[in-house]
């Protein structure tokens, strides 16, 4: 996670993932890519060179993968077609035991959203596991509610290992509460983003970036020149701190009783 890697990163990373001395001994449960511009491009590199290594060593190279966390990677129009092909249609499931898939913060076109949708629900796919799918704040917009709709339907009628589906973040409207109605009871569908109340530790996930992450110097001093503003007169003023393309925010009121 927020790693810098570009799409011609992917060639390097994918060539040390799919290497005999590291898949052939890692135990790796988490692949992490997050915060990273690999894009469409780098994602179907890492994809297809590890499809290349299960046809050359007749193993898959991270077999024991459980959580592919790709939230703001710049996926658009193409990650619904690699994501479906290799996960679940294609002769080699890349990942067999994937438990969580995080699509979080990208931009993704309402065909790409209706391909994986109709990955996790078609009968003529691999086995799946995947419990957990994040399509949150990824610009969705009415088309893409439709085929939320009918996603749902099919659910109802054909039960999926699919616990918990989050859309939350997109102005789908009044008719939002659809969702709620349509979901089978097994499932849980998180709409809306909840507001966070006063002295509670509320997590804000926003775009990460080299640019949007406040670097510091030993000096206090942030990366883009300006100088820390921050009250130091009142300890108990929370500041956000980034973690992995999260901050959390204390909501704090201060003590009128003491003495300033």
């Amino acid at each position: 996670s927020m790693c810098q890697i570009g799409t011609e990163g992917c060639y390097s990373l994918s060539a040390l993932l799919a290497s005999p001395k590291i898949s052939h001994t890692a135990c790796i449960t988490t692949l992490d890519l997050s915060n990273n511009t690999i894009k469409d491009e780098g994602l179907g590199i890492l994809f297809q060179a590890f499809t290349q290594h299960a046809q050359d060593y007749q193993r898959l190279p991270l077999p024991l993968v459980r959580k592919l966390l790709l939230s703001n990677c710049g996926l658009y129009h193409g990650c619904g077609l690699f994501i479906a092909l290799h996960l679940f249609f294609g002769e080699i499931c890349l990942f067999p035991d994937l438990e969580v898939l995080d699509l979080s913060y990208n931009s993704i076109t309402p065909d790409a959203f209706r391909t994986v949708l109709e990955a996790l629900t078609s009968k003529c796919g691999a086995a799946t596991v995947v419990k957990v799918v994040d399509f949150s704040e990824c610009h969705l917009g009415p088309l893409a509610f439709v085929y939320l709709l009918d996603t749902l339907k099919q659910l109802t009628e054909t039960p999926s290992p699919l616990r918990k589906l989050i859309v939350s973040g997109h102005h789908f409207g009044a008719e939002s509460e659809k969702v709620q109605q349509l979901a089978p009871r097994y499932l849980t569908v998180e709409v809306q983003v909840p507001t966070p109340k006063e002295g509670d530790l509320t997590p804000i996930r926003r775009r990460a970036s080299r640019h949007s992450i406040n670097q510091r110097d030993p000096s206090g001093t942030p990366s883009n020149g300006n100088r820390n503003t921050s009250n130091s007169s009142n300890p108990k003023a929370a500041t956000p701190t980034a973690r992995g393309g999260s901050e959390y925010v204390a909501h704090t009121t201060p003590h009128r009783g003491r003495a300033q």
